[in-house]
């Protein structure tokens, strides 16, 4: 087939060649451009082997022939003159068609119709590609017209910060070894940090565990946790100072629950299917496909129940007020959409991008967000872009108003809703976290801010987050870049960092009294039990 398609392509082009050349041998002499639709299906029967026409004879509709678009389509497109001005190109516009793509597409099809006895439909099939070409300026007039309104209304989104950027601290991080573990949850935890580390366990993006770890303040090493009660593990989750873990034990689903004093084993509210574990201020989730339970006073209490399919959450759900606050996994690490349920009287489900109603194909891309958090005051803060693009940070009052901190990686507004680099100040932020007393603490690969007020303060300047990590001996490169999406504030001068692509690091002060990264994933500590 292969090797056909290849012979062909170059019979074309020595068609298209044989208009300027003198030929050489009589053979050529017969070898022609088509000028009409006829020509075309007959040069394609001279052409062709005879195993591609049996091929073509043998397909049960002229849809089937869309498997020759990059083949035989993109020959006979190149060589015959197709992109305009070719005697064969004007034929076909006199009969409707007026795009390369469409023309190829209806000489394959009309060569399939014409072996199989079946009408060409030719008026039929111009009218349908003119009705789709003025679809397609429509819709083009139609997100003109919403990227003009989306600018409008984020220019008055915009929250007016002061960008300081006077007193950042540089600091370097070390060169990396490898991407390390992905997590998903961290949490302070018995004077260390819990870590829900993402694992994979299929191909679907839905097919996937969170597993324990935990850095001990005693030898400063992450180790992955083992709990001898349980033969898999699903889903964990910290609620107070109790860690819960769901899991297999003897061929039933059970929550264990660890905490440093004590250890209980519970039920599950349903038998038939795996929750995913969430959290409930100090009360531990059981979040289902269609239904969710809140474990209090010593029992599951129904919360939700109804029709809604609720999405698989990478970082663990929350619950703060009515509103349960989701994360999905996305497509290959992008496009992870964050949702939250509407929990009362009237049930609903949002997702963020349709629910800020600016989102679109031309700008911004906001369908993917890195990080979210709820402030003190009951604000949500979202991190939202893709890896590498610029990214923006948005507010949403209790009230549902938004308003915009950051947009394109800068506190001002940028007419080009992608942004660009006349209006970049470098604000690259991807992770959020609520603070007590009000103010809001970011990081992202360009550094360490904090919001307060009118005021946005970086403090840090991060160098060399992104790297080119060598693999298989040297033979390859990955590009690795971090994106920090999950932060704990250990002290008043440490913090503990995790990135969405890999990279855990302790950021602090050293005994030096200057700020450093130190990688806490590349080398793991010896397991721990539980």
């Amino acid at each position: 087939m292969r090797a056909a398609l290849i012979c062909l392509f170059a019979i074309l082009h020595s068609i298209a060649l044989a208009q300027d050349a003198k030929p050489e041998a009589p053979a050529e002499k017969e070898q022609k451009v088509p000028t009409t639709l006829a020509e075309a299906h007959a040069e394609l029967e001279r052409v062709l082997p005879a195993e591609e026409l049996k091929k073509i004879d043998a397909m049960k509709s002229e849809d089937e022939m869309i498997e020759y678009h990059f083949g035989i389509g993109m020959g006979i497109r190149n060589s015959w003159g197709l992109w305009g001005g070719s005697p064969l190109s004007k034929h076909m516009q006199e009969l409707g068609f007026t795009h390369a793509d469409d023309i190829s597409g209806v000489i394959l099809e009309t060569l399939w119709c014409k072996r199989h006895g079946k009408p060409l439909r030719l008026k039929e099939r111009a009218a349908e590609y003119a009705a789709y070409w003025e679809a397609a300026r429509k819709a083009e007039d139609d997100e003109a017209k919403r990227v003009e309104s989306a600018a409008q209304k984020m220019r008055s989104m915009m929250m007016g910060l002061t960008f300081d950027a006077t007193r950042a601290v540089g600091v370097k991080m070390p060169d990396r070894v490898d991407s390390s573990i992905r997590a998903r949850f961290l949490a302070p935890y018995n004077n260390g940090v819990l870590i829900g580390v993402r694992k994979s366990t299929g191909t679907g993006d839905d097919e996937f565990i969170t597993e324990p770890y935990f850095f001990s303040p005693a030898d400063r090493k992450i180790h992955k946790v083992s709990v001898p009660d349980l033969q898999t593990i699903s889903s964990m989750v910290l609620a107070g100072q109790t860690v819960w873990i769901c899991g297999v034990s003897e061929g039933s689903n059970v929550l264990l629950g660890i905490s440093p004093n004590n250890r209980v084993r519970l039920d599950l509210p349903k038998e038939e299917e795996v929750p995913q574990l969430g959290v409930h201020g100090e009360s531990v989730l059981a979040v289902y496909t269609k239904s969710v339970y809140t474990h209090v006073d010593g029992g599951w209490k129904a919360l939700y129940d109804g029709d809604i399919a609720i999405p698989r959450s990478g970082p663990p759900p929350q619950l703060i007020a009515d509103y349960l606050y989701l994360r999905d996994e996305g497509s290959g690490e992008n496009n992870k959409k964050l949702w939250w349920l509407r929990i009362g009287s009237t049930p609903r489900l949002f997702s963020l991008d349709d629910d800020v109603g600016v989102v679109g194909s031309s700008g911004p891309r906001w369908e993917n967000s890195f990080c979210f958090g709820v402030s003190q005051s009951g604000d949500l803060w979202a991190c939202v872009g893709e890896g590498y693009a610029r990214k923006s940070v948005l507010r949403r009052s209790k009230d549902g108003a938004y308003s915009i901190a950051i947009m394109n990686n800068s506190v001002r507004f940028t007419p080009d809703l992608f942004g660009s680099e006349e209006t970049d100040q470098g604000i690259s932020v991807s992770a959020v976290l609520g603070l007590e007393d009000d103010s809001v603490l970011l990081v992202g690969d360009a550094g360490l801010y904090r919001l307060k007020g009118k005021v946005l303060n970086q403090e840090l300047a991060f160098t060399n987050t992104r790297q080119k990590i060598s693999t298989n001996e040297g033979k390859n490169v990955y590009h690795w870049g971090w994106d920090p999406s999950k932060m704990v504030v250990l002290g008043n001068e440490s913090y503990f960092i995790s990135g969405a692509f890999g990279g855990v690091y302790l950021l602090q002060k050293d005994e030096k009294d200057e700020w450093s990264f130190k990688s806490l994933d590349e080398k793991l500590g010896d397991p721990v039990k539980w």
